[in-house]
C-alpha cells in the first residue's frame, strides 16, 4: 500500500485487422515508471485476446444535377470512415446507383439510392444523393 508505481509505455497490436472474437493481441514496449517502480518488475510483452467488431461505414450518394432531356449523369458516392488503410476496392459486392428519373422526368428533385456493397469488417449505411433536374 502505498507505493507509487505505474505502467507505461508500450503498443498493443492484434494479429490481423478483420472482424472477429478471441483475436490475439501482442503488447510489447511495457515498462513501470514512478518511485517505487524498482520494486516491481513487468514482461516487456505481453499476449491477450479480444474482439473485433465492424466498424461503421457510411456510403453517401453525391448531389447530381442535369438539364430536362438530358441522360442521367454518371452516379458517385463518397465513403465516410474507411479505416486502416481500406479503399473501396476493399469491400464486396458490386455499387448500384440509381434513380425514379428518366429523361422524359419533369424539372425538380430526385432521389439518388445507392446499395449493393459487402464487408464483414463494416456496418454499411447508405445515404440518399439528390438529383437536380433544371430546365435548360
Amino acid at each position: 500500500a502505498g507505493d507509487v508505481v505505474s505502467l507505461v509505455g508500450g503498443t498493443a497490436t492484434f494479429s490481423d485487422k478483420n472482424v472477429g472474437n478471441g483475436k490475439s493481441v501482442t503488447a510489447t514496449g511495457l515498462s513501470l515508471a514512478g518511485t517505487d517502480a524498482l520494486n516491481y518488475s513487468v514482461n516487456s510483452t505481453a499476449t491477450t485476446t479480444a474482439n473485433i467488431t465492424p466498424a461503421p461505414l457510411t456510403i453517401k450518394a453525391d448531389d447530381k444535377s442535369v438539364e430536362k432531356g438530358d441522360p442521367n449523369p454518371t452516379f458517385t458516392v463518397t465513403y465516410i470512415t474507411l479505416l486502416g488503410g481500406d479503399t473501396p476496392a476493399s469491400l464486396g459486392g458490386s455499387l448500384v446507383c440509381q434513380t425514379t428519373r428518366t429523361i422524359n422526368s419533369p424539372p425538380g428533385t430526385y432521389s439518388i439510392t445507392c446499395s449493393g456493397q459487402t464487408s464483414a469488417n463494416y456496418t454499411i449505411t447508405y445515404v440518399q444523393g439528390t438529383l437536380t433536374v433544371v430546365k435548360s
